[in-house]
């Protein structure tokens, strides 16, 4: 039986891609590439994972911090139950939104990664929440931390993964670390003052990069099924 060669990078299908901090439960390695369309990296998950198998067969899982930050907001989650509530294992804070890439901008948004494997879990305490885009027109309601600390690590993760992929982030001046927790159609806009049980804390733990699906309209009634499928993991140092 002939061994499937892998297609050339150039010639691979695009996929809608974007980076994100998470928490996630305890793996056997420090990386994970997804075989199909990191080929190139999977090579060396193999060599870090190999208790695994095959890199396909890890399935990363939110840790306990995440579900139990998920968990808390169920109270919230009961009084509007129209928007569509993010499941623990998307929630996230966006580094960087790719769009639609492919080829050697894949690859290097997958490699970026091993860059941010020597830096250091934080623990970022969300005390507040923003509706964004804006207030005037939003889309999705996400918590935020005013502590400068923790925003300005986030900042550095962030121009340090941009750097390492190369090409321009437009979104370095103005961005605004946030963990979305829901998204909504205009009609089930929540109001501006929403009673949240907040501080919450949570432990960062990992960096990926995600593969979401392409955009289309918001069922009418909320559906946490996970749909974020992360093609690349790389897990933070902890000191």
């Amino acid at each position: 039986m002939k061994k499937m060669k892998s297609k050339p990078a150039s010639d691979r299908e695009p996929v809608r891609c974007f980076t994100g901090l998470t928490s996630l439960a305890p793996s056997p390695g420090r990386f994970f590439f997804h075989k199909t369309h990191l080929p190139e990296l999977n090579s060396i998950a193999s060599q870090d994972m190999p208790s695994t198998g095959t890199p396909a067969s890890f399935r990363a899982s939110p840790s306990d911090g995440l579900v139990n930050l998920y968990q808390s907001l169920e109270p919230v989650r009961a009084r509007y139950p129209k928007l569509r509530w993010l499941p623990p294992s998307d929630l996230h804070i966006t580094l960087r939104f790719f769009g639609n890439i492919h080829g050697e901008l894949l690859s290097r948004a997958g490699q970026a990664l091993l860059a941010l494997q020597s830096c250091k879990c934080l623990t970022l305490t969300f005390d507040s929440y923003v509706l964004l885009p804006s207030a005037r027109k939003p889309r999705v309601l996400a918590l935020t931390c005013t502590n400068r600390n923790q925003n300005e690590t986030i900042q550095f993760l962030k121009k340090q993964y941009s750097t390492h992929t190369g090409g321009t982030d437009s979104t370095n001046e103005h961005f605004l670390p946030h963990l979305t927790i829901a998204r909504f159609a205009p009609n089930n806009l929540p109001g501006t003052h929403l009673s949240l049980p907040l501080p919450l804390e949570l432990e960062v733990n990992a960096v990926a990069l995600y593969q979401a699906p392409q955009p289309g309209p918001l069922p009418k009634e909320a559906a946490p099924q996970p749909k974020y499928q992360p093609l690349g993991i790389v897990y933070l140092k902890r000191t």
